[in-house]
């Protein structure tokens, strides 16, 4: 599922790699006596998970607390080089906030802030849908391993593990509530090596005393069963770019075209693009609106989601679940 995210959402890849150099970082800084070469290498992994996606601002946090809890409380290092990645994030957004303004990072108009008994009561159902969105099976399996995980940290009297877990699993809670806001479920995209780690790292009493070609086999297997889980579930990810596509090879060229929809145009401007086809005229409403395609004319093709859709005499000449398609 992350090599998923990672083409088709904005820089999800970039986001899982930075976070993995952040969290080694994270651990170089506790294990080796805060030395300032690691926290640098924290520096500069946090800026450009910053500048490649602005919620990496929860990674930041987390990570920090984490370092702060297990570095017996040195703050001069980690003060002044948090202090040196906010302000390279500062003079590489510059050109975008003077140009936009500052609400084109701190702002989406698809994530919008509600109140906080609201995102109270959406946690639980946010936090399983971000779960099986990233690790592509029921929750329930990742629920399981993260209490066995816990069971065993406690039973072993692993401490260090243990405030890992801890991080972990309630901050993604609690800067939410702080927020005030329900994002999207691939914000915390990079959880998934989150969720790897803490369930398994208490094994690692057992992992050290198998075999190399034994544990390679293994990996292999678990790879090729979520390889398969996969490929079993992608459509229901799919379910518009699918139809999209199919209906894209029948109208793309060099015509006009009248858009009232979410997202088909996005995907079709690339297809013609691609194909080599410039559009001679477009119409985009957005936010979309209701649309009569009897009243309308001008246009080769009319893409209207359905629930905009307000047709009454002429008839679609393609049609998908979201979508239709009508003709001059």
């Amino acid at each position: 599922m992350s090599i998923y995210y990672s083409y088709m959402s904005r820089g999800y890849g970039l986001v899982l790699f930075f976070f993995v150099l952040s969290l080694y970082a994270s651990y170089c800084i506790i294990f080796n006596n805060d030395k300032k070469k690691y926290w640098l290498l924290f520096s500069i992994s946090n800026v450009f998970g910053f500048f490649t996606i602005p919620s990496f601002l929860y990674a930041f946090i987390m990570l920090n607390a984490f370092v702060l809890w297990n570095n017996k409380w040195q703050l001069k290092n980690q003060f002044m080089f948090n202090f040196f990645a906010i302000f390279l994030v500062v003079i590489l957004y510059l050109p975008i906030i003077i140009v936009n303004g500052l609400g084109a990072i701190t702002s989406n108009q698809f994530v919008l802030p509600i109140n906080r008994f609201d995102v109270v009561s959406y946690l639980f159902e946010f936090f399983k849908n971000t779960i099986i969105e990233i690790v592509g099976f029921n929750y329930i399996f990742i629920c399981l391993l993260l209490i066995a995980s816990a069971a065993m940290m406690l039973k072993f009297k692993m401490k260090f593990e243990f405030k890992a877990i801890v991080i972990f699993i309630c901050f993604p809670f609690l800067l939410l509530i702080a927020h005030s806001i329900i994002p999207f479920p691939r914000t915390f995209n990079y959880y998934v090596i989150v969720l790897v780690f803490l369930s398994f790292i208490p094994y690692w009493r057992i992992v050290k005393d198998v075999s190399k070609s034994v544990l390679i086999s293994i990996v292999l297997c678990v790879q090729f069963a979520l390889f398969f889980n996969f490929f079993s579930n992608i459509k229901k990810y799919e379910t518009f770019n699918i139809p999209y596509h199919e209906i894209n090879t029948k109208i793309i060229g060099d015509g006009s075209y009248y858009f009232s929809s979410n997202l088909f145009e996005v995907n079709f401007i690339f297809e013609n693009i691609i194909n080599g086809y410039t559009m001679s005229k477009a119409k985009y409403n957005f936010p979309q609106v209701n649309i009569d395609v009897d009243t309308l004319s001008g246009y080769d093709y009319y893409i209207i989601d359905k629930k905009y859709d307000f047709t009454k005499n002429k008839k679609p000449v393609f049609s998908d679940g979201p979508t239709n398609v009508y003709s001059k």
